[in-house]
């Protein structure tokens, strides 16, 4: 074995230099100890299949076929051929993983190729009995070995554009058998896990677009002079960071704001918490807050519905920074606040100006605008991050704090026949609702959308582990990674400087935007130039479809190969559904954008 041992290592070594050298330590010992006799590869019972091939069994149980591993695990070829992703949780011996690289060397497609292990001496194994060479002849060949499990989704998905429920993990084929995840089921049933709720969130996101596509592009275009007219979130963080991120022995507070029943138990302190604190709200908390004379440091507003303006529309705050994309309702820049500042887009129309000029500030698209609170606190520095009324449940069966936007708008449409009490159970028993566990341990009611953000905020509190999270509600449902802080410890805490030391870089922030007249102005017309062209193309192939020559696949194959090619092509793609035709896509896409 030792013929097969070396050239698997010398092409791995070749391939992944960088996971070579990590490893080199482990890999040496494996090398002295094991690579010349399967036989004596501890985690293994290595022995012939009826055909000759080598298999193996673990924990007592076969890992392949004892009579033709090769053709078991040729059975999974019919599974990859139309999936961008082909995904190994595990892969025992290496029979499928060959056999999958066969299968994409044979279609020639560029189908992306993702082994997940988390033991590396199960890996070099592997190297031992089988010739890995068609699988490192994989262009979009990775190898995760021992990769925490908050670190998988970036190497499937990609960053620089919104997943849908037809890319990234949800057009995958994703194979786990038992016997290739039993010595270490725990990290396996994590990632599979996480798997699994990325398609949820893609599906989501494929619903949103679809939902709001019309709506999105309208109020971006009309916004389009608002890029020249405020500042960026990049721009403004690396303008008043430096005034107060070197100090690293300062604490420095963040207190995120949402709309939560229980934030009325914190409403009264946060004046005081103020002058200690950074507060950043999300826009429904904001008539509450008022109310209690509390302006907010920042204001944020996601939403492109006008439903949403309308939680802001009768307030005013002139203490406040309001953060929004350029896709909200156009009224949502007439608000009455201290400055503007513009953040990321889902939209591509904003990605668009972004990607010409810099970009404007991801917040992250965890489906709940607190999330984007949250990255906020992060980009701006936060060590301490305190919610207040993030509840992702229905604390004493309510579902927003009382005085705020969203409850006084159940009122406003609620009748006789449909009570406010009736619109609010609807409310919470429309998501399959179930029971989850407070800060108290005890059982509070939620549903699958608020586990879904609880998620959200789960994964990306592990994956930054400078920054300690608290919640100052203890009825809020449990997220893995916050503690809970009585307010009353968060007041009596020493004041750091902290505040002080941000006020001072808030004041010498200038809040000028750095697209001038003659920049926006050039933008502006290579934006209308993409944007018809895009139109152009759509209604070709619309007309190409209706007319249903021979060769409509052909020529439709060339239009979408013309798409890829313009800046704006992620209209296009977001609207894509693999359910349908390619003649049926565009009919949908013309109806959706056009």
């Amino acid at each position: 074995m030792t013929c097969i041992w070396n050239k698997n290592i010398k092409n791995f070594q070749k391939r992944f230099s960088a996971l070579y050298d990590l490893y080199k330590n482990e890999i040496l010992k494996f090398e002295k100890s094991f690579s010349y006799d399967v036989n004596t590869i501890p985690f293994w019972k290595v022995f012939p299949a009826k055909n000759g091939e080598l298999t193996a069994s673990e924990n007592n149980l076969t890992l392949h076929s004892s009579y033709n591993p090769s053709r078991e695990a040729a059975g999974i070829n019919a599974n990859i051929s139309e999936v961008k992703n082909i995904i190994f949780l595990g892969f025992g011996l290496g029979y499928h993983v060959v056999s999958a690289a066969k299968e994409i060397i044979r279609q020639n497609k560029n189908q992306k190729l993702i082994l997940i292990e988390s033991d590396i001496n199960h890996l070099l194994a592997s190297f031992c009995i089988l010739d890995w060479e068609e699988v490192f002849s994989i262009e979009n060949l990775i190898i995760a070995v021992g990769c925490p499990v908050n670190q998988i989704i970036p190497l499937i998905e990609n960053k620089n554009q919104i997943s849908t429920a037809d890319s990234g993990c949800s057009n995958a084929f994703i194979f786990m058998q038992q016997s290739f995840i039993m010595h270490d089921q725990n990290y396996f049933s994590a990632v599979k896990n996480l798997l699994e709720r990325n398609k949820t969130k893609n599906k989501i996101n494929s619903a949103t677009f679809k939902k709001f596509a019309k709506l999105w592009q309208r109020n971006s275009i009309f916004n389009l002079e608002q890029i020249k007219k405020n500042q960026t979130v990049n721009n403004f963080c690396s303008n008043i960071k430096p005034f107060y991120v070197n100090n690293i022995s300062q604490k420095k507070g963040f207190i995120v704001i949402a709309a939560g029943p229980s934030l009325q138990h914190i409403l009264p302190h946060l004046k005081e918490l103020k002058k200690t604190n950074v507060l950043i709200s999300v826009e429904t908390a904001l008539p509450a807050l008022l109310k209690y004379d509390v302006e907010p440091d920042f204001i944020l507003l996601t939403d492109p519905q006008y439903w949403a303006y309308r939680h802001i529309a009768s307030s005013k705050s002139k203490e406040s920074i309001l953060i929004a994309p350029i896709s909200v309702h156009p009224a949502v820049f007439r608000f009455d606040c201290k400055k503007i500042l513009l953040c990321s887009d889902m939209i591509p129309v904003g990605t668009y100006f972004e990607k010409q000029t810099e970009p404007f500030g991801d917040l992250g698209a965890g489906g709940s605008v607190a999330s984007c609170a949250w990255n906020l606190a992060k980009n701006l520095g936060a060590t301490d991050i305190y919610f207040a009324g993030l509840d992702l449940s229905f604390p004493t069966k309510e579902t927003h704090i009382k005085g705020s936007s969203a409850e006084q708008t159940i009122h406003t449409v609620s009748s006789r026949i449909n009570t406010a009490e009736k619109l609010s159970t609807n409310t919470i028993y429309s998501a399959n609702a179930v029971y989850a566990k407070t800060y108290e341990d005890q059982n509070v009611l939620t549903d699958s959308r608020m586990k879904m953000f609880a998620w959200w905020f789960e994964s990306s509190i592990a994956a930054s582990t400078q920054i300690k999270n608290y919640s100052l509600c203890k009825e809020s449902m449990k997220i893995p990674g916050v503690e809970f802080m009585d307010v009353q410890s968060l007041l009596s805490q020493k004041d750091t400087g902290f505040r002080k030391d941000f006020d001072t870089a808030l004041l010498k922030n200038n809040f000028i935007s750095k697209i001038d007249d003659n920049l926006f102005e050039q933008l502006q017309k290579d934006f209308i130039n993409c944007k018809r062209n895009l139109n152009q193309l759509v209604n070709k192939a619309v007309e190409l479809s209706i007319i249903n020559q021979d060769d409509l696949d052909k020529k439709l194959k060339n239009i979408i190969a013309e798409l890829e090619q313009n800046p704006l092509y992620d209209l296009f793609r977001l609207g894509f559904s693999n359910e349908l035709t390619a003649a049926q896509n565009f009919l949908e896409i013309q109806k959706l954008l056009f």
